[in-house]
This record gives C-alpha cells, structure tokens and sequence, in this order.
C-alpha cells in the first residue's frame, strides 16, 4: 500500500511529499490519536467516565427511566440535541421522607381527604399558628364547658360562659358534660304583658275559665281595623244597668252601656248622645216618680234630628209607670222607638 501526502499544514503530519515508510505512517496515526482526538470527560453526582478516546469507553448513553424518555436528534448546522421529556417525575409524595412546598399548594377544585377513620392534623411549630380564612386559631384546646370568641382582630381563643339568672332565674353552671340548668321559681307564665306595647297572639287565647277584666272603673274596648268586624259568638249576658242620675237635660253616654234607667223626678229634656257614635244605641227604661206626670222631649236642635217610630213619643203618666225607649244614632239622626205602659 502506498500513501502519499499532497498537504502539510496540519501539526504533526509528515512533511514528506512522496511515498511514506510504514514507520512514518505509524506515526502519523499514533498522533492523531494521542494529539488529535480527545476525550470528553462526563462527570455526575455519582462517578465520572470518559469517552472518546481509544481503548477506553466509546459511547455515552442516556437513558430514561419511569415515565421518563430521551432521544437525540441532529440540527442542520450539525449540532446534537437531547431531549427529556417525563409525565410524572414522582408517583406519590410517600415517596419523599420530608416534603416541602416551593409555592403555594393548589388543591384545584380537590379536598385532602384522609381513609380508614384517620385524623388530619394542621400543627405549626412552637408558637407558629394554624390561620384558616384570615382566623388565628389556639395551638391548645380549651377546657370543658369553654367556647371560641374572637377579640375582633382574627384572634380566637377558648373563653368560659357566664350565665347570671333574674328574678325567680337559677342558673346552675355547666356539669361534667358542659350543660347549664336554668330553673324558674316562680309562678308558671309571665306575670303581665305590660312589658309588651304591641302584644300579638300566636294562638287562640285561652281564658282557662277566667274573665277579661279591666281596673279602676276602666272599659274594656275591642276595636277591629278598618272594615273588619267584632264577631262575638255563643253570646250570654250579665249585663250591668247603668243609672243615669235626673236632671233637666241629660246626654246619655253610650259607653256607660247599652241599657240605661232613669227615675224621672221631674220633666226631662233629651240632648243627644254624650258621645255621637255611629250606630250606637241605647235602650232607656224610664219610671216616673210616686208623681207621675213626668214627660220627655227633644232639645236637640231646630234641625228636628230626633224621629219616633209612629210619631209617639208621649210617656206613660201614671205613678210609678215604666216605658222603654231605644235610642239609635245613624248618618245624624236619632231614630227612637217607644213603648208604653209596662205593667
């Protein structure tokens, strides 16, 4: 075999332009391994090898493990380009002894859940504390019967109940279990409702076999709304007669009640009603005196406001006579109707 050399820029080629000796030759490749082709030297965590260089390791292989791929690929300026590529780098956190967070942890919609019963423990190391929505909570529990109070500044802490009793109140505090006893000594119910400017029922009222009564000679009204009406049902009587004290010229008061008498010592005059209701009526049982001879008449007005059943309205003369008139005022009118001669 013949080589002949036409070029010797190159360091370390032979300058010879004609036929090389096999020593020659030698040489020539014994410096082109030595001088011109080095190694690469790959150093890791672990260990360090180098590659390149005759009888020694020839080829440096990267390979992926669990979900992790390489590959090489060679760019148009000739350059290699290694790629690694992984979908998950590590299946469960189990896997790292003592985890800790670079960023804050997005759950994305999930919960941290726990099996088999087990608890889920949030401790912050010594005085650090576990802050749940803007909330600090106590690092300890509380003792039995305490509660959660904030002091208005995100800070909870276990504070105790106090319950202080009133009048016929006995508190007793809380037992082993954290329950209060709250005791009434006085009698069942309320007292009054007086405490109540705007008393509403929220149910039937039972009277439980008592009555409404009023104090101090006071009436006792009920006054529906509007259009709404008094229904008073299964209705009996027990009715006072009010006694209308003589004089000339009475104005009979229709709340004083609707049957009224009056002993006529002498003539009388009626003047109307005290008070003008519409539609309240009065029945008067009228008596004359041992006398007789007492008579009635309007004295209203000149607008002749008073109207009799029949025209009649001329009393019963005799002594001791009784007669009754029903009195009703309607739209301004007093209708009365009369009846005589009750004996």
């Amino acid at each position: 075999m013949t080589i002949t050399l036409r070029q010797e820029s190159a360091a370390g080629a032979s300058t010879k332009n004609s036929t090389l000796t096999y020593a020659e030759l030698d040489n020539t490749i014994i410096d082109l391994l030595q001088n011109k082709i080095l190694p690469i030297q790959i150093d890791a965590n672990s260990g360090s090898v180098k590659v390149g260089e005759a009888q020694s390791n020839g080829v440096f292989t990267i390979t992926g493990g669990t979900n992790i791929t390489t590959a090489v690929t060679e760019d148009s300026a000739g350059n290699a380009n290694l790629s690694i590529t992984g979908t998950t780098f590590m299946a469960n956190l189990t896997d790292d002894g003592s985890p800790q967070l670079s960023a804050s942890l997005d759950v994305n919609g999930q919960s941290i859940v726990s099996v088999s019963n087990g608890d889920i423990n949030i401790t912050p190391n010594g005085s650090g504390k576990v802050v749940l929505d803007g909330l600090n909570y106590p690092t300890a529990d509380g003792t039995a019967g305490e509660y959660l109070v904030t002091d208005g500044s995100n800070n909870l802490s276990f504070q105790s109940l106090a319950i202080v009793g009133g009048t016929d109140i006995t508190v007793t505090q809380p037992d082993s279990s954290g329950a209060f006893s709250i005791a009434f000594s006085g009698s069942a119910g309320i007292s009054d409702v007086v405490s109540d400017s705007t008393p509403q029922l929220g149910g039937n009222l039972d009277v439980n076999s008592n009555d409404i009564v009023s104090v101090s000679n006071g009436n006792i009204d009920i006054q529906p709304d509007g259009t709404g009406k008094t229904n008073i049902k299964n209705m009996t009587y027990d009715e006072n007669i009010h006694t209308i004290t003589y004089g000339s010229n009475i104005t009979p008061e229709p709340t004083d009640g609707p049957i009224q008498q009056i002993l006529l010592t002498g003539s009388v005059n009626f003047q109307g009603f005290a008070t003008e209701i519409e539609g309240a009526t009065i029945t008067l049982v009228i008596t004359q005196d041992g006398t007789g001879n007492r008579t009635f008449a309007e004295d209203l007005d000149s607008a002749g406001r008073m109207l009799f059943a029949g025209g009649t309205q001329t009393l019963s003369t005799a002594a001791n006579a009784i007669d009754i008139m029903t009195i009703t005022f309607i739209g301004g009118i007093y209708f009365a109707s009369l009846s005589t001669n009750f004996s």
